[in-house]
């Protein structure tokens, strides 16, 4: 309900037990309004969030417990 997306990845974190680092700090303070399903990942969370806002994101190494917002 009108959450920044910077709420919603610390949610994402709490959820999901990842870390996620914004280098694109100004993307922190875009405004959502929605619900998510836990069952569709973080991953879905994001590509959902992709739609309206540009940004990239990857897994380093492929290591699951860090995404990298840029």
């Amino acid at each position: 309900d009108n959450n920044t997306i910077g709420e919603m990845f610390k949610k994402l974190e709490l959820y999901f037990d990842v870390t996620i680092l914004t280098e694109n700090k100004q993307l922190l303070d875009y405004r959502y309004s929605g619900k998510f399903r836990i069952d569709d990942g973080v991953e879905q969370v994001l590509k959902t969030l992709q739609l309206n806002t540009e940004f990239q994101y990857e897994k380093p190494n492929d290591n699951n417990s860090l995404i990298v917002i840029k």
